[in-house]
């Protein structure tokens, strides 16, 4: 266990009880940011991001900094004097979740069905205007992180992201974040560059990089040579082209160790539907082909439309609906039937969209329906195998657990780090248990499978042997893991050493406190959920675990935003990819000012110091 460090993000000032941090030269992080301190990255304990109307308009403005407030819902209670003894800081960690890398152009996608309103807004997220700038978006948390550890003289002892790395589950988005958190250029093939691009490239002669040359077949103009592709930006740069990215770093230019969660999207295309089974909309084949079989524009509003102005007229479109080659008309009628179609859905048509373009010369016949475009074979879908294998080969997570010398997905995607193999001078009291939370999945929702819960039985009854704290991480958060649930959630309340668990997946900010069934404070622990890289707000958290000294820890954890650090193409974009998010959710929630927006959540959400009883057996 380590002593403090000079800056912390321990904030004074919500306090009853001062908590000195010795602090040489400068000033704490929690403290840092604000106007007396001009150039330092701020955090949302300095301002926050929030929702301004501007006569009847909403826009992005500036609101005040959300101080850190205690909660001690799990009862916790000194069980010893800290009389003269300082607290110790045991770990400082970013956590970050569903960046949802995307291929916007992979013949796999459903942008499609892409819609707030028809069929219960199931497929509200098949399209975001901002999916192309998901490298930059993560590009600029990243950089922002490396500005606060430089900011505050504190790095993060290391990263975790909690799944939904890919939108897609495509091998070349999974490479694309690993470049982008490692700057290497693994592979991209140039050092200190991220490859976004796919299919037809436009490699510049003399500098080798990537100029970015986005082909969307028959769909890239309309039938009067107009532009109709979405990303195509007048005034910005092209958002196709290599990025530069040094990397997740610390201020002393030591990259900072990063592991990963499974996340439904990593491992399912679009996140709902596997490749290899029936229900699907694509096979695993469909990944590195050469059709879009729905093509990249929202038409299933426009299709809609064109059902009730043409009654009786037969509709086949591609692989048809779940991969059964059926009469669309009978099928939206059905829809309509059932009230999955309002009466008003004019929020949802893209009037770019042209059925015909995908109804090619015989419309009962699907094999030559969609568009045609540059195969790649990096595109290809990973699954639980080739994710393991690729993440692994990097450095950031994963194990052989059944040690038959390979890694694949017959180890069930769930692992143990230990502190010591992030820090093998430390001797940390503290273990993350990353589990895999797609091992039985419902479409998006999640599961976990008897093998792996026996599997986490022993490495929680390991951890008590070992006096160490542990962390859970998984992408699902408990709510959303509908097969185990019960089980999980019996298992974590029952180890006296599992103080936190780390989610995603609901793109949400939230903190949830789960007390022991006997009211125990030393089995309660603490979920905490942070919201999309992909999505507004677009957030990252810090966190910081510490032990008071009295029998008592807190965990605070701290909100920040992604913020412009070297004013280049990468940052312009990432900008408007905050701008662009914003309004889809002012859109898609119909905002009105009356609730919190997107995943901010609620303030007891945010910016929290979270208390939590250690085991007098340490003491």
């Amino acid at each position: 266990m380590r002593g403090i460090l000079r800056h912390t993000l321990l904030f004074a000032v919500a306090f009853s009880l001062t908590i000195l941090i010795g602090c040489v030269g400068g000033n704490n992080a929690g403290e840092g940011g604000g106007d007396d301190d001009e150039g330092v990255i701020p955090t949302t304990l300095d301002l926050t991001l929030v929702p301004v109307q501007q006569n009847d308009n909403w826009v992005l403005g500036e609101g005040p900094g959300e101080p850190h407030q205690i909660r001690n819902d799990l009862n916790t209670y000194p069980t010893r004097t800290a009389e003269g003894k300082k607290p110790l800081s045991m770990t400082y960690f970013m956590v970050f979740a569903d960046t949802h890398q995307t291929d916007e152009e992979s013949p796999t996608r459903l942008t499609f069905f892409d819609s707030f309103r028809l069929l219960g807004g199931l497929f509200g997220a098949a399209f975001r205007p901002q999916e192309d700038l998901e490298a930059q978006l993560l590009n600029a948390i990243v950089r922002t992180a490396n500005r606060i550890q430089t900011d505050y003289d504190r790095d993060f002892d290391f990263a975790i992201s909690l799944g939904d790395n890919t939108d897609n589950g495509q091998l070349n988005e999974m490479q694309q974040l690993i470049d982008v958190m490692d700057g290497e250029g693994e592979f991209s093939g140039i050092t200190g560059y991220a490859r976004v691009d796919s299919g037809d490239l436009d490699i510049d002669p003399k500098t080798h990089l990537d100029r970015g040359e986005r082909n969307f077949g028959i769909q890239e103009t309309d039938a009067e040579g107009n532009n109709i592709d979405a990303f195509n930006r007048p005034g910005y740069p092209n958002s196709n082209a290599d990025i530069p990215t040094s990397g997740l770093v610390n201020s002393k230019g030591k990259h900072v160790p990063w592991f990963t969660a499974v996340g439904n999207h990593d491992v399912l295309n679009t996140g709902n539907f596997n490749p290899y089974s029936g229900p699907t909309f694509f096979s695993a084949i469909d990944y590195t082909g050469n059709i879009a079989y729905y093509g990249f524009i929202p038409g299933f509003a426009r299709t809609i439309l064109f059902w009730k102005e043409n009654p009786g007229t037969p509709i086949f479109i591609a692989n048809g609906f779940f991969g059964m080659d059926l009469d669309w008309s009978l099928v939206l009628g059905a829809l309509d039937a059932i009230g999955m179609i309002p009466d008003d859905y004019t929020d949802d048509i893209d009037w770019r969209f042209d059925l015909s373009v995908l109804q090619h010369d015989t419309p009962t016949v699907p094999t030559d329906d969609g568009v045609e475009i540059a195969p790649d074979p990096n595109r290809e879908f990973m699954s639980l195998s080739g994710l393991s294998l690729v993440v692994n080969e990097a450095g950031h997570g994963f194990a052989d657990n059944n040690n038959d010398g390979v890694i694949n997905g017959l180890d069930g995607g769930y692992y143990q780090t230990d502190w010591e193999q992030i820090e093998p001078d430390s001797h940390m009291p503290l273990r993350i248990l990353v589990l895999n939370t797609t091992d039985q999945p419902l479409l998006a929702e999640g599961g976990i499978g008897p093998d792996e819960l026996a599997w986490l039985q022993a490495e929680l009854n390991k951890a008590v042997e070992d006096k160490v704290l542990v962390i859970i991480a998984s992408h699902h958060m408990e709510s959303a893991t509908i097969q185990g649930h019960n089980e999980l959630q019996q298992l974590l309340n029952s180890c006296p050493n599992v103080i936190l668990h780390l989610v995603g997946h609901g793109h949400y900010n939230m903190i949830v406190a789960h007390p022991s069934p006997d009211s125990d404070p030393l089995k309660g622990y603490w979920e905490v959920e942070t919201t999309s890289n992909a999505e507004f707000p677009q957030q990252a958290r810090i966190a910081e675990i510490v032990d008071n000294r009295d029998g008592t820890g807190s965990i605070y954890l701290t909100l920040f935003d992604h913020w412009p650090t070297k004013n280049d193409g990468s940052d312009t974009l990432a900008t408007l990819g905050r701008e662009l998010a914003f309004y889809d959710s002012i859109k898609g929630q119909k905002y009105d000012g009356s609730e919190a927006l997107g995943g901010v959540g609620t303030a007891d959400d945010r910016n929290r110091v979270l208390k939590f009883q250690i085991p007098t057996s340490w003491l």
